[in-house]
Formats: C-alpha cells, sequence, structure tokens
C-alpha cells in the first residue's frame, strides 16, 4: 500500500506523540514496535525528499554504530552468547528506527514542526487525563481489560512505570509546544501534572527524574547555554566514574542509618551497585559481554539483608554498560551524553533548550535508577522523545527542504 503524497515527515513523528502514552499503559512493551512502524512510516517520505542518506550522516550515526559493532564483539566472551546476540539485535535496530526519526526532525519545514508540535500536545493531554482517569477509578482500566484465556490483567497491580516515564517527558515536550501559543508561565505549567501523578504511583525513579528534571529546566531558563555545557561536561564524567561510587560516597555501610527508615528498595540497590562495581573492577577493559548482567557469577547470592546480589540487570544504566561493555562502552555512552546537551546547548530559543536539558537530566536520573538499559521499551522511549525533540535542534539553521 502507498501511503498518500500529503504524508510527509512530521507525521511518523505525529503518530508516535499521540499513541506513545496510550501504548504504554496498555501494552509497554509495544513501543518498541511503535518506534519501528513510526520509522518504517518514515521512510517513504524521506525516499520522495531524496533524503534517505541523511540516516547515516546523523550525528549520532558513528557512536551508535560503534556501540552495536562492540557489543557484537563483547558476545565472544559473553557467558551467554546467544543472548548477546539477540539483545544486539534488538538494540541495533531500535537504533537504527531512532536514526531514521532523527533524520525526519532534522529536515522538518515549518509546518511539520507545528503538526508536531500539535501531536505532542495532544499525546500530553491524553497522556494525563489516561493516568488521571486510572489513579481516580481506581485502575478500572486494569481491572476490566483482561485477557479472555487466562484472565490475566493487561497491567500490572497499579499504573506501569513505562506510562509515567512516558507522561513525563511528554510534559517536558510539551511546554516548548505550549510556549508557541499560550504566554510561557502557561507552558512552564505544563511538565508539573505529570510530576504530580507520578507521587501517586509507585514510582520513585520517576518522580526524582520529574522533580530534578524541573530544577534543571528553571535554572536553565535562567542561566542560559553555558549551564547546559557544564551540565553535558558533568554528566559525561559521572558515566566514567561511576564504578568509583559504589566504593566510595554511595557505599551501603555509609547509609545505612539514613535509610533505615526508607522503603528497603533503595538499601538494597546500594548493594546491587557495590556488587556491580566489584565485578566491573575484575574485567574494567573489556567487560563481561552484551546482556551479561543476567548471567553474572555470583548474580543470584542471596545478601545478608535479604534479595539478590544482582537481579537481571544493576537498576542502573551507567553501571550496567560499564560491567557487560567495559571502558569502550562507557567511553561511547559518555561521548553520546556529551553529543546530546552539546545539541540541546546550540538551540538558540530560551525555552526550547531548557526543556531539552530538562529532558536529558530526566532521562539520565530514570537510566540511573532504574530498569535494564538494554530494555526494549526503554530504548524505544529514548530514542522517540530524541526524535521528538531534534526539531526545536535544527529550528536554529532552517529546514533543508520546503
Amino acid at each position: 500500500m502507498t501511503l498518500p503524497r500529503t504524508f510527509g515527515l512530521a507525521h511518523p513523528l505525529a503518530i508516535a506523540a499521540v499513541l506513545a502514552p496510550v501504548v504504554a499503559l496498555f501494552a509497554s512493551h509495544g513501543l518498541a514496535p511503535l518506534e519501528g512502524i513510526a520509522a518504517v512510516l518514515a521512510l517513504w517520505p524521506l525516499w520522495r525528499a531524496r533524503q534517505l542518506g541523511d540516516i547515516g550522516t546523523a550525528p549520532y550515526s558513528v557512536l551508535f554504530t560503534a556501540l552495536v559493532v562492540w557489543a557484537l564483539v563483547s558476545a565472544v566472551w559473553a557467558l551467554d552468547r546467544g543472548n548477546a546476540l539477540s539483545t544486539t539485535r534488538g538494540v541495533a535496530a531500535l537504533l537504527l528506527a531512532t536514526l531514521v526519526l532523527l533524520a525526519c526532525g532534522r529536515d522538518l519545514a515549518p509546518e511539520g514542526r507545528e503538526t508536531v508540535r500539535r501531536a505532542i500536545l495532544a499525546g500530553w493531554a491524553l497522556g494525563v487525563l489516561l493516568l488521571g482517569f486510572e489513579e481516580l477509578s481506581g485502575d478500572l482500566l486494569n481491572h476490566t481489560l483482561r485477557y479472555w484465556r487466562n484472565g490475566q490483567t493487561l497491567l500490572r497491580s497499579g499504573v506501569n512505570d513505562p506510562m509515567t516515564v512516558v507522561l513525563l517527558l511528554l510534559g517536558f515536550a510539551a511546554a516548548a509546544a505550549a510556549a508557541r501559543r499560550w504566554p510561557w508561565w502557561i507552558a512552564l505549567l505544563l511538565p508539573l501534572p505529570p510530576i504530580l501523578l507520578s507521587h501517586f504511583v509507585n514510582s520513585h525513579s520517576t518522580r526524582v527524574a520529574g522533580i530534578l528534571g524541573y530544577v534543571v529546566l528553571l535554572l536553565v531558563w535562567l542561566f542560559g547555554r553555558r549551564l547546559v555545557q557544564v551540565l553535558g561536561g558533568a554528566a559525561a564524567l559521572l558515566l566514567l566514574i561511576v564504578p568509583l561510587l559504589p566504593r566510595g560516597p554511595l557505599a551501603p555501610e555509609h547509609w545505612e542509618r539514613a535509610l533505615s527508615g526508607v522503603k528497603y528498595s533503595a538499601m538494597h540497590r546500594l548493594y546491587i551497585w557495590q556488587f556491580a562495581a566489584g565485578r566491573i573492577a575484575e574485567k574494567p577493559l573489556q567487560g563481561w559481554g552484551m546482556d551479561g548482567s543476567r548471567t553474572i557469577p555470583g548474580g543470584n547470592d542471596p545478601l545478608p539483608t535479604g534479595g539478590e546480589s544482582l537481579s537481571l540487570h544493576p537498576h542502573n544504566g551507567p553501571l550496567q554498560i560499564w560491567l557487560e561493555l567495559g571502558l569502550p562502552g562507557a567511553v561511547l555512552a559518555a561521548a553520546t551524553v556529551w553529543l546530546a546537551f552539546h545539541y540541546a546547548g546550540r538551540i538558540s530559543n530560551r525555552l526550547d533548550r531548557a526543556v531539552a536539558s530538562a529532558m536529558l537530566v530526566a532521562v539520565l536520573a530514570v537510566a540511573c535508577l532504574s530498569f535494564g538499559i538494554w530494555q526494549s521499551w526503554w530504548v524505544a522511549t529514548m530514542g522517540l522523545f530524541a526524535a521528538l525533540a531534534s526539531d526545536a535542534v535544527y529550528e536554529t539553521t532552517g529546514p533543508r527542504t520546503p
């Protein structure tokens, strides 16, 4: 089936922006297919505009390619080679989809940018309504939408974490979109509903990420691009030194008294990070192989305080990259993060620059506190929102095609 000629570069991004909160709520694993479908749909307008070559010239293409190649190489010494190759294949497909969507964002005409911004606002409004309804109704959708065959709900008990993360990022993106229509103070209010709603959901990492992101939004809005450069350097440095922290300032013994009355998962996470740092020290250069966290020696050993030393992944993206891909993987990750902040700092519009910085800090906060870094929905979410933010980055130079 051929898409209509009116289907342009903006439409795949717009479709993803509207559907992302719905997919995240009802079937979070569908976020990866959503990014893939959006990328496939984008091939037609890119081909028609003779811009398929832009996919390979995207700023991140070299870094993404190097990461995939190194992940493939690491499969040679991975404890589970089949799983390493399978995970690498999935990540490679999602990174390719991200490059396709980034190519769309960099070539948008002014009317295309307006289409994407309207879709972001629509997705934000739909997501706030859905999440608010679930909270007020006592998870009504969770209890009514069931599989007919086995009677299991489509959602976990309560609203899922991917939904809160997607809505949080949509809230920041919506602030930039709203600033084109309404006064700045109204735009600054749009990230707040997702942050407030996260307090009613069992998602502490999203809550922390939302608060940090909003603080950064206000600070960058007030103090400008120099702060963005500082944040980028600090974030890249953090990724490089993170294995040292669980054996130093984040060692569990330093926090036992302070966290004694807090949810046990906080202390458990510190023990997991300390265990991961110890394994990183054993193979700091090459790592244990792609997705090796699942089979790391000693990962199933019980901790004195309960729980396992490492369950599936370290619940810290930078640590997981170090653990599995060693120093080369960490350097590539740090370069990617630095480049993201570099492009955010180039944005000329004051609020757009602040929003892009807030989104980056929120993503880093979530990545450092929760989820496996290679989870398909999480990789797809980061890719989708990088593409949705890319139109602001390239607006400084204008569209390359009418």
